[in-house]
Order: C-alpha cells, then sequence, then structure tokens
C-alpha cells in the first residue's frame, strides 16, 4: 500500500491537506484507522471527519482531523499511541529512539 492508495481508497477523508506525510511502516495503521472512521460514518453514528494533517511528531504518529466526536478522537488518540510502537519504515514492532530527531524504529532501521 502505498500514501496515493490510502488517498484513493479515503477520499472523504484524506482529500486535500490530510495527505498521510508519514513513513509507509505506518500506513497499516492508517488504513484500519481509516476504515473505522469512515465506516461508522457510513453507519449514521458519526459525522464525516476529514484529516487536516498527518505527520510525525516526537516519533509518534499525529493524525489532526475537523468534525470529529469525542469517541472519534479517542480512537485517533489509541491508534496514535499505537504508533510509538511500530517502526514508521517497515511496519514491525519498534521503540521510540534518537536524541535530536525522534523517531519510532525496529532494531533494523534505528540507524537510517
Amino acid at each position: 500500500m502505498t500514501h496515493d492508495d490510502l488517498v484513493a481508497k479515503y477520499p472523504k477523508i484524506l482529500s486535500g491537506s490530510g495527505y498521510p506525510g508519514v513513513g509507509e511502516g505506518w500506513l497499516p495503521l492508517i488504513d484500519q484507522l481509516c476504515s473505522w472512521l469512515q465506516f461508522n460514518t457510513d453507519m449514521n453514528e458519526h459525522p464525516q471527519v476529514k484529516a487536516v494533517q498527518i505527520k510525525e511528531k516526537f516519533g509518534g504518529l499525529r493524525f489532526y482531523v475537523e468534525n470529529a466526536t469525542e469517541k472519534q478522537y479517542a480512537v485517533i488518540s489509541f491508534v496514535e499511541n499505537m504508533s510509538q510502537h511500530i517502526c514508521d519504515v517497515c511496519g514491525s514492532p519498534g521503540k521510540i529512539q534518537g536524541k535530536g530527531w525522534i523517531s519510532t524504529r525496529c532494531e533494523e532501521h534505528k540507524d537510517k
């Protein structure tokens, strides 16, 4: 899966400035989050969420949205916290590391 694949799969969430600006290792995590968000919107449980910005900050995923409910924000927060245990390069288990630039990486990618 690529960044463009995600945008094509979830145009209502990721169109415009919500383009995922993160490593490929987190794309499956974003895919699952967007799937949940869109499913709940389509079932009329929640309003349509639109991503404003998706990026890495302090080694973790940040998924900024507009028009979300408290439940949607809670799920987004949970996924953001999960990202701190997933390598942003490959998706393997990882941990936050680094001194200047902090990132979440597995042993194989810790120096990249």
